[in-house]
């Protein structure tokens, strides 16, 4: 990717690690699954000056999940230019509401097996993904109940539909 690992990046992506997520251990543990296809994912991965979600590098493509904070102010900007980096990487960035994962995990799957056994020509199947409020507990309220999902990054969408298409990246920014 260019730039060199520090011992900073390093220390924080073994710390996050450790410190999975929920959502992210429920995607973590499926994802091994693909192995059988040829795909495998590494996660908390340090990319340039971000630390990406889950990325398999073979197939260039780069899952980031989101809480509810992803779509409001300042989080949005990071994660658009995280996405905008990631593209001139030659990576794809599929983005997953933490809700969506738990309510859709069939759907979510079936998505990202799509695109790892397509040959990379078409884009993901594209859905708006419906307003749904987040539960109790997921994302921050700090940009409060006006903040609707984030137009960027391909999301799944909840009970069936696939992937809304934008230019979105996540993860932690560095």
């Amino acid at each position: 990717m260019g730039n060199k690992l520090t011992p900073h990046m390093k220390t924080l992506a073994r710390k996050n690690r450790r410190d999975l997520t929920g959502p992210e251990i429920r995607l973590w543990y499926e994802l091994r699954e693909f192995k059988q296809i040829g795909a495998h994912f590494r996660k908390q991965v340090p990319m340039g000056r971000y630390i990406i979600d889950f990325a398999c590098h073979s197939k260039k493509l780069v899952i980031e999940l989101d809480g509810d904070s992803h779509g409001c102010g300042g989080q949005k900007a990071k994660d658009d230019a995280r996405d905008a980096w990631l593209e001139t990487q030659g990576y794809r960035v599929m983005r997953v509401w933490n809700h969506e994962l738990y309510e859709n995990l069939d759907g979510v799957l079936d998505e990202i097996h799509r695109y790892l056994t397509s040959d990379h020509s078409t884009s993901l199947s594209i859905a708006p993904p419906p307003s749904i409020p987040p539960h109790e507990g997921e994302g921050g309220d700090e940009c409060g109940s006006h903040c609707s999902p984030p137009p960027g990054g391909e999301r799944l969408g909840v009970g069936g539909s696939t992937v809304e298409d934008t230019k979105k990246g996540g993860g932690n920014h560095v």
